[in-house]
C-alpha cells in the first residue's frame, strides 16, 4: 500500500506542477487531516486550493484549517455506506446531505445542505499563489 501511496504522491505533485488550470482541487477518500503535512506542502508550494474528502459518514467543512496550513477541506460523507455515524435527529444534523459548489474564476462558494434542506455550513475559497519551481 505504501509503495502505491509514494508513486501516487509523486504523480500528484508532477500533475500539480504541470497544471495551468485556474483551480487546483484534489478529491480523496480519507478525511481532512490524513497526511496533513503533505497536503499542507501541496497548498503552500504547488497551489492546491481545495481538498474534497469522504470516509467519515458526516458532512463537515474545515475552512482555512490551520492543520493544513490554511487549506480549506470538506468531508462529503453524508450518505451511502453505513447509515450514519451521528444521529440525524436535530434540524442542524450533518448526518446526511450534500454540498453545493458555485465556481467562478475568483472564488468557490461551498454550502453544506442537510437532508432537511437546511444550510448547515458554508465557506468561500479563493485561489492561492503557486510557488512552483523547476528544481
Amino acid at each position: 500500500m505504501w509503495d502505491t501511496w509514494r508513486s501516487q504522491s509523486k504523480w500528484t505533485e508532477k500533475k500539480l506542477k504541470e497544471s495551468t488550470a485556474d483551480w487546483q482541487i484534489i478529491a480523496t477518500h480519507f478525511q481532512c487531516g490524513h497526511q496533513a503535512q503533505w497536503y499542507k506542502k501541496l497548498h503552500h508550494e504547488l497551489g492546491l486550493d481545495l481538498l474534497v474528502t469522504g470516509h467519515t459518514h458526516v458532512q463537515n467543512i474545515f475552512d482555512k484549517w490551520s492543520v493544513l496550513g490554511g487549506l480549506t477541506c470538506f468531508i462529503t460523507g453524508g450518505g451511502g455506506g453505513i447509515t450514519s455515524e451521528v444521529s440525524p435527529a436535530n434540524e442542524r444534523s450533518t448526518a446526511y446531505g450534500f454540498f453545493d459548489l458555485i465556481f467562478t474564476k475568483d472564488e468557490i462558494k461551498l454550502e453544506s445542505i442537510n437532508f432537511r434542506g437546511n444550510k448547515v455550513g458554508s465557506a468561500t475559497v479563493t485561489p492561492v499563489a503557486r510557488n512552483v519551481t523547476d528544481a
